[in-house]
C-alpha cells in the first residue's frame, strides 16, 4: 500500500561542527562503497548488506524524501570533513514504534578521533531545535564498546537489553537500548511531535 507521506527534516539544512560537514548525501558512491564494504564496521550494525556493493550505494544515494518517509527516516546526513567534503559517515534519525531512534557509523580509517561524537551530537542538538521529540533512542550490540562510549558522553542512559534474530550478524544478538531525553539545555522546540511528523499504512 502506499506510503502516507507527511513532514520529513531529510531536506534540512547543513549541521557545521568545528571540523565537520552533515550535509545531504551526494553522488558518491565510490566513497561509500570504500567506506562500508568493510567488515569490521558493518557486523556493529543492524542493517547495512554485506558485501557492501556498487548497487547497494546507488539504493542508498538515491533515495529522495518520499522513500524516506515510506522508510520512516525522519532526517539523514551524510558526515563530511569541512577541509575537503571526503565522505567519512553518515547519521540518521528515523521512526520505529513511534519513537525516534539515532543511528550512526563513521568510517573505519576515521575510528579514534572523535568524529562519531562530534556528528552525532550536532544531530542531537539539531533534532531538538527543529522539533518537538522529547527522547530519543539509540541500539547497540553489546559487544560495540567505543559506540558506548559515544552514547555515554552524548548523555543517553542505559534503558535495558533485549535479544534479536540477525541471521546475517552471525545469528542472535544482545542489543542494549540508550535513552536520551531533552533537557532544559537543549535549544527549544519548534514544530510537531513525532507522532504527527510521520505516517505510513500497510
Amino acid at each position: 500500500m502506499a506510503c502516507a507521506v507527511s513532514k520529513c527534516f531529510c531536506l534540512a539544512a547543513d549541521i557545521r561542527t568545528a571540523r565537520l560537514t552533515l550535509r545531504p548525501p551526494r553522488g558518491e558512491g565510490p566513497a561509500l562503497v570504500a567506506l562500508l564494504n568493510d567488515w569490521e564496521l558493518i557486523k556493529n550494525t543492524a542493517a547495512l548488506p554485506f558485501p557492501f556493493t556498487t548497487r547497494d550505494a546507488d539504493e542508498w544515494l538515491a533515495q529522495d524524501e518520499e522513500q524516506m518517509a515510506c522508510d520512516r527516516i525522519l532526517l539523514r546526513k551524510a558526515v563530511a570533513l569541512s577541509d575537503s567534503d571526503a565522505l567519512i559517515g553518515a547519521v540518521d534519525l528515523f521512526e520505529r514504534d513511534n519513537e525516534a531512534c539515532l543511528a550512526y557509523w563513521i568510517g573505519r580509517a576515521h575510528w579514534g578521533q572523535g568524529y562519531a561524537t562530534e556528528a552525532a551530537g550536532a544531530f542531537l542538538t539539531h533534532a531538538f531545535a527543529t522539533t518537538k521529540i522529547d527522547n530519543i533512542r539509540a541500539g547497540i550490540f553489546i559487544e560495540n564498546a567505543a559506540s558506548a562510549r559515544v552514547l555515554e558522553k552524548l548523555g543517553f542512559t542505559v534503558r535495558g537489553e533485549f535479544d534479536i534474530d540477525a541471521p546475517e550478524r552471525g545469528g542472535k544478538r544482545r542489543v542494549r537500548r540508550y535513552d536520551r531525553a531533552r533537557t532544559p539545555a537543549d535549544p527549544p522546540p519548534a514544530v510537531t511531535r513525532l507522532g504527527a511528523q510521520s505516517g505510513h499504512e500497510g
